[in-house]
């Protein structure tokens, strides 16, 4: 691939490089804390300044919800917040 066709999260060797797979990753610790059913996903976004994918929730947990994961450990240190 050219590099300038690359990715963010491809140019810099990130874990989780796209929004199926930070929303995958959400699912999972949602689905742990059984609150896999309380919201909705909202459209994440790569803050490449902290290395971490950005997840709104959307639902009935309170104002602005946010699932954050870190883009380099495949989420191993991820947490929501809500």
């Amino acid at each position: 691939m050219i590099d300038s066709k690359k990715t963010v999260a491809e140019k810099r060797n990130y874990s989780i490089l796209d929004v199926q797979s930070a929303k995958n990753v959400a699912a999972i610790w949602l689905k742990k804390a059984e609150l896999q059913n309380a919201v909705e996903f909202g459209l994440p976004e790569i803050d490449d300044r902290y290395h971490i994918w950005r997840i709104p929730l959307i639902g009935k947990l309170g104002a602005n919800p946010s699932c954050c994961i870190r883009s380099t450990t495949l989420g191993a240190r991820s947490k929501c917040r809500y």
